[in-house]
């Protein structure tokens, strides 16, 4: 498991201390205690525009495990389509904590979707 810790505190232009994440890591401990055999994933926890964790699957089946685990219904998740292809994404919440999970490695069109996951598709460029 990777972690990462990208919490720029707006307005006051520094990182969030460890004692101000404490909720992030106590939500992690105890999914980690009841669900200790999820898949790897790449942690990081934000307090800036996403306050919460984002927990990155490499895979849509470690992404399955997760949804399944934190008890997320399929009609939850959304498929984000781009030019390269797409992703998946979906948000729970443990103990207080936003925790949203991201499947990677989908190769697909948006046409393709499934009927029950809500699609977004991207601006092929954020400066066009």
């Amino acid at each position: 498991m990777s972690t990462s810790s990208q919490t720029p505190r707006p307005g006051f232009g520094r990182y969030a201390t460890l004692a101000e994440q404490t909720s992030a890591f106590e939500a992690l401990d105890v999914l980690a205690s009841a669900c200790p055999d999820l898949p790897p994933v790449y942690l990081t926890v934000h307090a800036s525009s996403f306050s919460g964790v984002i927990a990155q699957c490499n895979t849509v089946a470690d992404f399955e495990s997760w949804r399944s685990a934190l008890q997320i219904p399929t009609s939850e998740v959304d498929l984000i389509v781009d030019g390269q292809g797409g992703w998946l994404a979906a948000e729970a919440t443990v103990r207080g904590v936003r925790l949203r999970i991201t499947g990677h490695g989908l190769l697909i069109a948006q046409e393709q979707a499934a009927p029950q996951i809500k699609v977004t598709t991207l601006a092929k460029s954020v400066n066009a």
